[in-house]
């Protein structure tokens, strides 16, 4: 596909009803004009349209000029959809949730191995947050089809062959039905996290009691850049039977919490072997013992306490509340 191309086929998408309808900023655009217009100069500002390297309104209207999708105004300034908004929006009924992907997956790379399945209207990559809070692509992505009959069908294959990976597919309104119940049940869980009948309370219970000597590695002298995240990332990965990690912002040090004394050992005479870096730094390890531990082990179950009391607080005023409503 030329640069021309690409172009228009990337503004014709802002205005198609895969987009348009959804696009607050571009319909806000149009309402300020009595004729439902986008100033050219705003779609050329979008990065998209940067990056494909022309900014030139004239260049841009000349082009939208070829396009049977869109119009532009007398002075060539503005731009905007030929066809009436949709009046029934079945975007999510055409919609596939796949995932399998690799992470660094471009638009481009999902079209040409999805061709061969049907029409596809628009890829939209999806974006989660990394061990370290940065922006990280999902290995999941929505691709919507021409119709609800054409990705039904895909659909009812569950998977799909792309190279050497195996690619899930399913409904993207099933997806989100099945996100909604993994919700539900969760919240239920957190409130069963309140009667002393249920397993989610014992589990609780016993992490409390759970709290004996010997399990406790320190680790110090850690770099700025150190988060919690980021340990996670570092040490559940090398260590066996982790619990917590207690990360201290302030003084920037780290009380990893494992499942048994043995457990804490064994991580501990690991790090004689080879110390733990994070961002290229070494940090010191020891097993905390005697007052040091005792103060700790006090402190987290002081903290363990407070926390289920403001748990147990929340929850009433909840039901209070929905007394209160209902």
């Amino acid at each position: 596909m030329d640069a021309d191309a690409a172009l228009l086929k990337q503004i014709e998408f802002y205005f198609s009803d895969s987009n348009y309808p959804k696009d607050k900023f571009l319909r806000a655009q149009a309402s300020m004009d009595e004729k439902g217009f986008v100033k050219i100069d705003i779609i050329a500002s979008f990065a998209k349209i940067k990056k494909l390297g022309v900014t030139d309104v004239p260049t841009i209207a000349a082009l939208v000029k070829k396009s049977p999708h869109l119009e532009v105004n007398e002075d060539g300034t503005m731009i905007r959809r030929v066809a009436p908004l949709p009046t029934e929006d079945v975007s999510n009924m055409r919609t596939l949730y796949t995932k399998g992907w690799a992470k660094d997956a471009t638009i481009e790379q999902v079209q040409e191995a999805l061709k061969s399945y049907g029409t596809i209207l628009s890829v939209r990559l999806r974006s989660g947050k990394g061990p370290n809070q940065e922006k990280v692509q999902k290995e999941s992505i929505f691709v919507e089809f021409s119709t609800p009959e054409e990705a039904k069908k895909i659909a009812e294959l569950k998977t799909i062959k792309v190279g050497e990976k195996e690619i899930s597919v399913v409904a993207k309104q099933e997806y989100f039905e099945k996100k909604k119940e993994d919700r539900k049940a969760k919240k239920r869980a957190n409130s069963d996290n309140n009667n002393s009948d249920t397993p989610a309370y014992k589990k609780r219970k016993n992490d409390e009691e759970e709290l004996v000597k010997g399990c406790i590695l320190h680790i110090s002298d850690l770099p700025e850049t150190a988060n919690k995240p980021k340990l996670q990332g570092i040490l559940n990965p090398i260590f066996e039977g982790i619990r917590f990690v207690d990360f201290q912002k302030d003084t920037k040090e780290c009380f990893v919490r494992f499942q048994s004394s043995d457990a804490a050992t064994k991580a501990f005479d690991a790090t004689k072997e080879k110390k733990v870096e994070v961002d290229g730094k070494e940090t010191v390890a020891k097993l905390l013992d005697g007052e040091d531990e005792s103060k700790y082990l006090e402190k987290v179950k002081n903290i363990m306490t407070q926390s289920k009391q403001n748990y147990q607080q929340s929850f009433k005023k909840k039901k209070t509340f929905k007394r209160k409503r209902f």
